[in-house]
């Protein structure tokens, strides 16, 4: 855990102005969002793999539904540059 504390300390200079007055959860969830590379996917397993190592089964069901259905929304969306066939 001691390079992960490391990590977040230093992410904490980078991201953040006040450094001391930074949560380190939020800078570990500002950390894991670009590792993701803003990929909700990506987010969705790094929060399920959470989840599920402290046994929170029935919430990561419901959150992986909530997941599956944004992003199925969101691959069904019209792609406004698109040029429609005419």
């Amino acid at each position: 855990m001691s390079t992960l504390n490391g990590s977040i300390a230093h992410a904490k200079r980078e991201i953040w102005t006040d450094p001391d007055s930074a949560d380190d959860l939020e800078t570990l969830g500002i950390l894991v969002s670009k590792h993701c590379e803003w990929d909700i996917g990506k987010m969705a397993k790094v929060i399920h793999a959470a989840l599920e190592d402290s046994n929170y089964h029935t919430l990561n069901g419901r959150i992986t539904t909530v997941i599956g259905e944004y992003q199925h929304g969101i691959d069904n969306m019209p792609n406004p540059f698109e040029k429609e066939d005419t």
